[in-house]
């Protein structure tokens, strides 16, 4: 464990300051970036599972750039769609898997590599996002949320639009 310990204020301070100078005073004082930690410590991990669950934040495969197709076992993550692999290291660090991979170092970089890219697509005239759903609604007097409808719902940059049948 590594601990710095550094006075943010003084009672005078939280007497004078304003509620937004205290709190973003307090945020940058809290910030704290992992991965540059670990890039600079370099710790090591024991596990044969280390990358399992990644793609619970992972979601866009930077070779082919299909999405929700990647999958972890043990200390591998794997697109289904090209089979692009990321090994995770002891130091919790992604290395090609082969020697055709295109992965992110660490989920830092691939977190801002999906950003970068979402943020692209939102930008694009053309955007689109559908989903097929089920409508819900909570009904006065009655307990948790009764079925209304089934259909398909799609954001754009211009609407909100449900289609289906409902009741």
């Amino acid at each position: 464990m590594d601990t710095t310990v550094n006075l943010i204020f003084t009672g005078e301070d939280l007497s004078a300051l304003s509620a937004d100078t205290v709190y973003r005073r307090l945020i940058s004082a809290i910030d704290f970036d992992d991965y540059q930690w670990q890039r600079k410590h370099k710790v090591t991990f024991k596990g044969r599972r280390l990358a399992e669950g990644a793609e619970l934040v992972l979601y866009k495969c930077p070779k082919c750039n299909a999405e929700i197709t990647l999958r972890s076992e043990g200390n591998k993550l794997f697109c289904l769609s090209c089979g692009n692999e990321a090994l995770m290291n002891s130091k919790l660090f992604f290395e090609p898997g082969t020697t055709d991979s295109i992965v992110y170092d660490g989920f830092d970089n691939w977190y801002d590599f999906q950003q970068e890219s979402l943020l692209s697509e939102i930008h694009d005239p053309n955007f689109s996002i559908t989903a097929t759903t089920s409508l819900l609604w909570n009904e006065p007097g009655k307990y948790g949320y009764q079925v209304m409808g089934h259909g398909k719902l799609s954001l754009t940059r211009e609407a909100v639009i449900f289609e289906g049948k409902v009741f």
